[in-house]
């Protein structure tokens, strides 16, 4: 036994050096919400697009108790991502006028975003989202590379939590799916 797990620690070990040589990739999000890892574009739908964006601005990860926490960050950007030109309105005349429009966009977001983010069914759909989203960086990007760009599970005692397992300074964002610095912990 001793020796099976001395070779099962040298493999874990030699294939952690492997992994740790292959070059991270940047990721970007462009003016569109184009989500692009390295020169490989990821294409997500809406709400899964949105999921991932919000693990881009909590690079240090998110309790897997608390996600419902974040239901107003989600919220944000996922708005900005299905209305694009409205969540750039600067003019009061503007806002007055597309002023109802917005208020019934924002409730129709705010409700999906609920349901993603609830303890109970809601859960099941945020893994379900969780797994769409890493199916599709892992069948653009290959298994190996895809390994660090995936939403993942991990615990530091006794907490647990969401992540995407990359630094902060390969990441570059457009402005408006930054959520603002006040809100980031």
């Amino acid at each position: 036994k001793a020796l099976i797990d001395s070779i099962r620690n040298a493999m874990v070990d030699n294939f952690s050096l492997i992994l740790n040589q292959i070059p991270k990739e940047p990721i970007s999000v462009d003016e569109k919400g184009t989500l692009t890892i390295g020169k490989h574009k990821i294409r997500l739908g809406h709400q899964p697009k949105s999921l991932y964006y919000l693990f881009l601005n909590y690079t240090d990860g998110i309790l897997t108790n608390s996600l419902d926490e974040y239901e107003e960050d989600l919220s944000e950007i996922y708005f900005t991502i299905r209305h694009p030109s409205t969540k750039t309105l600067k003019n009061n005349d503007k806002n007055n006028i597309k002023g109802d429009i917005l208020n019934v966009k924002k409730k129709e977001i705010l409700e999906a975003v609920k349901k993603l983010l609830e303890n109970d069914s809601g859960y099941k759909r945020f893994l379900k989202e969780k797994n769409s989203i890493n199916k599709e960086i892992n069948n653009t990007l290959g298994e190996k590379l895809a390994e660090f760009y995936m939403i993942n599970t991990f615990t530091e005692n006794p907490d647990k939590y969401y992540k995407i397992n990359i630094e902060k300074d390969i990441i570059s964002m457009d402005n408006k799916y930054i959520l603002k610095k006040s809100k980031i912990k």
